[in-house]
């Protein structure tokens, strides 16, 4: 049973928050991944939720989701980017994630 999230005053209200969540995860279940977000989002949070429909699991996606973290990360630290000031819900494949070299 998943109990991150379930208390109101424990939400992460500031910053933003960048999630991604495989389908696929071995080790964390997506389902308890996606409720947190959700009950998060409704109490106040400001969180960019990405659904992983690729093979990678829990490894997998934190290997291929890195790169954009890392520039989410620097960018909001920067605020070069507009903070998110709602939720929003996404579903992608890494297969369409741009390759670094």
């Amino acid at each position: 049973m998943s109990t991150m999230g379930s208390v109101a005053s424990e939400t992460p209200t500031k910053p933003s928050i960048l999630m991604f969540h495989s389908t696929m995860d071995e080790v964390i279940p997506y389902a308890s991944a996606l409720k947190t977000a959700q009950t998060w989002c409704s109490d106040g949070a400001k969180i960019t939720f990405i659904t992983e429909l690729g093979g990678g699991g829990h490894l997998g996606t934190q290997i291929s989701y890195g790169p954009m973290t890392i520039d989410w990360l620097d960018n909001s630290l920067r605020s070069k980017s507009p903070a998110t000031s709602t939720c929003s819900f996404k579903t992608q494949s890494t297969a369409a994630l741009p390759v670094r070299m």
